[in-house]
């Protein structure tokens, strides 16, 4: 482990979003909280900030006020929240150490994905650079394919200017290693984990009960799909694939688990009005009981066209629940096809509405995956598992 109280900084956009990225923000303070260091958060929004993680207990740290010129210049270039200049204004009348930090350098920073980019850069402009540096990179090179070559080449030429890397999906960093020609040797791959307390608290409770809490009748086929309506999620290939559901004799119904708020997820929705399917699907929005609502279903569903590790994927995995998912990214390191869930080419609507009829036809599949899929979790993605990856990661970074 490296020496008590070296200074190591986590840089991250915001951390009470619903966004993976933040929700990782937190397991990645828990993490770093283990290693004996002097640990200062850094965040454009940094509200909501835990003192335990999944039960377990944070070490101690301190948020730093940004430099308000600094947040009202990120303001003007859209790269900050529009909250940040409130927050910060608030943190620094409570005394916070932020002259302090900018004279004191730090031996590690830690930046929490791309989308955390922009602010270590403008956090080095105005304060002492890390000795070390290190990205987490939640992306894969697909997330970019609609942003255009310009924006991946950004996004090459800043994973390439950390000194260490780490990755939530092992294909992942073997993509990145090759695109950004990276050093192997300076690459890690620690992989998200879930809300095991959460897990275990819901898991507990009566699975008929809340199926009835949820409208969801013991003679029906109940799907969740959860996430972001968007065109990257695929919900889309999602509704296609239920066009061709032949389900004569089994009740079913999908709900849509994520926020719903852009002009695309809106027309999706709406594109549902006056169909055969209005009554089987609903687009509930962003809610709070995402893991008791996967639980009571048969499956849960993902269709992404890019995806770096879900989260959903493993949550669903922890709970027992079969998954159906795209075979994108690192969606295949979670799911091994036919023995812990069912992959099926991405954007391939027929394909996935293949996979929905079996298991809707096939209860004793649906729970043999479900089954397999908890056990696959438990040896691969705990929490005990995450954070002894970091401990060791951070002993490379700081050796």
């Amino acid at each position: 482990m490296p020496e008590a109280r070296v200074p190591i900084a986590l840089t991250t956009r915001t951390f009470d979003s619903q966004s993976g990225v933040s929700r990782v923000a937190k397991d990645v303070l828990l993490g770093l909280s283990r290693c004996g260091s002097e640990l200062r958060v850094r965040a454009w929004v940094p509200t909501r900030l835990p003192r335990y993680v999944d039960g377990h207990a944070i070490g101690p740290y301190r948020v730093e006020a940004l430099p308000l010129g600094l947040v009202a210049r990120a303001l003007r270039a859209g790269d900050a929240p529009p909250r940040s200049l409130l927050e910060h204004a608030r943190l620094a009348l409570r005394g916070s150490n932020a002259t302090l930090a900018t004279a004191e350098p730090v031996a590690l920073e830690i930046v929490n994905g791309l989308g955390a980019h922009g602010l270590h850069r403008r956090l080095a402009a105005v304060r002492a650079r890390a000795t070390r540096t290190a990205l987490m990179v939640h992306e894969s090179p697909r997330h970019f394919e609609e942003r255009g070559r310009d924006e991946l080449r950004e996004a090459i030429a800043a994973v390439r200017s950390y000194d260490w890397q780490v990755f939530v999906s092992d294909r992942g960093r073997s993509e990145w290693n090759t695109l950004a020609e990276l050093d192997p040797s300076r690459t890690f791959y620690i992989p998200n984990c879930v809300n095991e307390q959460q897990v275990a608290n819901v898991t507990a409770r009566d699975r008929a009960a809340l199926r009835d809490a949820f409208a969801c009748a013991a003679d029906s086929v109940c799907f969740a799909c959860v996430g972001t309506v968007s065109p990257r999620k695929g919900q889309d290939v999602v509704l296609r694939a239920l066009q061709q559901l032949r389900l004569e004799h089994i009740p079913w119904r999908v709900d849509f688990l994520g926020a719903c708020t852009s002009d695309w997820a809106k027309r999706l929705a709406a594109s549902v009005a006056g169909t055969e399917l209005a009554e089987r699907v609903r687009f509930l929005g962003a809610v709070d009981d995402s893991y008791e609502r996967m639980f009571a279903a048969d499956a849960v569903l993902l269709a992404s066209r890019a995806e770096a590790f879900p989260l959903s994927v493993l949550e669903a995995l922890a709970l027992g629940t079969c998954v159906i998912a795209s075979d994108v990214d690192g969606i295949p390191e979670q799911i091994e096809h036919a023995r812990t869930g069912l992959l099926f080419a991405q954007q391939d609507a027929s394909a996935l509405a293949g996979q929905l009829q079996r298991v809707a036809t096939q209860p004793e599949l649906r729970r043999a995956l479900g089954a397999a899929g908890r056990e696959h979790y438990r040896a691969r993605f705990t929490r005990e598992l995450q954070l002894a990856r970091w401990a060791d990661a951070i002993r490379h970074m700081l050796t």
